[in-house]
């Protein structure tokens, strides 16, 4: 009877990552070409993105100084808004020309529209602060949870999807783009 339980958790698990990898659109990084790490080291306040750090996220940064948040409901616990607000924000490289410099101190970001959840970027001339604190994704690897799913590559290659939304993003210094 053991083995049929695991087997049934196994076809579920299964079932459940699937919808991801179809739900990326073409040039969005193959996520089963990275190496899923455990989440719970990444789990805690998203101080850099939200000022709440009452807020419980999921949070990483790179070695190429982003740092990436977004809202932790798991699949038990669906969010009540429907979706994470996956944001990232520091050195994002790629930005498209057409973005305008909102000047102010701060960094460039990607983040979720309010109501529609469509992803923008946004620039600030400003210096990013030193990101201490966040647990480094390491390029080659991925961090899923059950509303999320994002990779950290090499050549500061960053990419993230809402998988229930099937809208995410692609950081990279040949061109950053939102879909």
């Amino acid at each position: 009877m053991k083995s049929v339980k695991v087997v049934a958790c196994i076809a579920v698990a299964m079932l459940a990552s699937s919808p991801i990898a179809a739900a990326a659109p073409p040039g969005f990084p193959d996520l089963n070409a990275f190496t899923p790490v455990d989440p719970q080291p990444y789990l805690g306040a998203s101080r850099y993105l939200d000022n709440d750090d009452n807020d419980v996220g999921v949070w990483f940064s790179t070695s190429d100084g982003v740092v990436c948040s977004w809202a932790y409901f798991p699949k038990t616990l669906q969010s009540p808004m429907g979706w994470p607000g996956i944001s990232c924000m520091g050195n994002i490289p790629g930005i498209p020309d057409s973005v305008p410099d909102n000047g102010g101190p701060g960094c460039a970001r990607v983040w979720p529209q309010p109501i529609s959840s469509d992803f923008v970027f946004d620039r600030h001339g400003g210096a990013c602060p030193p990101f201490s604190g966040a647990a480094v994704l390491n390029a080659g690897q991925k961090i899923e949870t059950g509303d999320a799913t994002c990779v950290v590559g090499a050549n500061q290659l960053v990419a993230c999807i809402d998988p229930s939304r099937d809208k995410g993003f692609v950081l990279q210094p040949s061109g950053s783009w939102v879909f």
